[in-house]
């Protein structure tokens, strides 16, 4: 059970405030599992999605979209491509990428005009790009036309939601929750987590696909987890499997944990309020802590999480 006790009302009027309380992580956590239901199609082959990916992240920032932009983007594709019959034609995904990243940017800005020879030429070039991956994709002919049929395809296949929470959003709003309920003394350390969890979110996405049993909420639950536990806000025995030995259970932050945090003070986040940030279970976070870790231990970066990089504000 989830300790809302923990919430004072004063706390549930900044969390209205701030756009981070318990309605909308239940709004969004129904519009989630309407967008990645148990049924599955086939999915894209691993280099295919990436590519597709990379291209709508290029596209995302030639379009001057938030880097938050590319994340939405990114778990509409998943969904999509789960909700096709057989699996997304490989000759529609270029058009579709681009129709994609285009909703997205009409849903933030009412002010668009990026039709013409520029964006047709770059979906071209995602088409040689699949070929050049040894997938023959028949190519099409690309007109405005052909895109703004694509997203309104695209509208009709998501059932007209193009707001499907990403691991970024879902990673925002726990951070603002738990920032929110801690004391101020340990906002530096919490906007370490953020940085970092934010740093190794893209790798992850880039890693394959949001899924029916790890949608994008579970996923930053187990970030964020992570980001906790390498900065040293969570104990490591709180979180430790029961079938690992806790050596080895720390040897797999000590890649973590060579970002040393100097001049943060290092007081324990309780775990009940990392449930109610979350609005999980100890259970539940246990199991998308073992999955991310599983997922990201051997290819996560190295480097230390970006000091520009922007923070909820506490």
């Amino acid at each position: 059970m989830v300790p809302a006790a923990i919430l004072s009302e004063e706390m549930m009027e900044q969390l209205e405030a701030r756009g981070a309380h318990d309605e909308l992580i239940q709004h969004w956590g129904s519009i989630e599992n309407k967008a990645f239901p148990t049924t599955m199609s086939r999915p894209l082959p691993l280099e295919v999605r990436g590519a597709t990916l990379r291209f709508m992240r290029f596209l995302a920032e030639t379009m001057d979209l938030a880097p938050s932009a590319w994340f939405r983007a990114a778990v509409l594709l998943d969904a999509a491509c789960l909700k096709v019959e057989g699996g997304l034609p490989l000759k529609d995904l270029p058009t579709t990428a681009a129709a994609l990243v285009v909703l997205v940017k009409k849903a933030d800005t009412a002010d668009f005009d990026f039709y013409g020879p520029h964006l047709q030429a770059q979906i071209m070039q995602l088409h040689s790009c699949f070929t050049t991956l040894g997938y023959e994709a028949e190519q099409q002919e690309i007109t405005a036309n052909t895109i703004h049929r694509q997203e309104l395809a695209l509208m009709a296949l998501l059932r007209w939601q193009v707001n499907v929470p990403s691991i970024e959003s879902w990673l925002s709003v726990f951070c603002t929750r738990l920032m929110l309920m801690s004391d101020a003394a340990l906002f530096p350390c919490l906007q370490w987590v953020w940085r970092f969890c934010t740093m190794h979110a893209e790798p992850f996405v880039l890693l394959g696909p949001a899924w029916p049993t790890l949608k994008p909420r579970n996923a930053a639950q187990g970030l964020l987890c992570v980001g906790l536990l390498a900065v040293g806000l969570m104990s490591l025995d709180s979180m430790s499997p029961s079938e690992l030995e806790l050596e080895a259970w720390e040897s797999i932050f000590q890649q973590f944990q060579r970002q040393q945090s100097e001049g943060l003070v290092l007081q324990k986040v309780d775990i009940d309020h990392v449930e109610t940030a979350t609005c999980s279970d100890l259970a539940t976070l246990h199991n998308d802590l073992s999955i991310m870790l599983t997922l990201l231990v051997v290819p996560m970066p190295q480097q230390q999480p970006p000091l520009h990089a922007s923070a909820p504000s506490s």
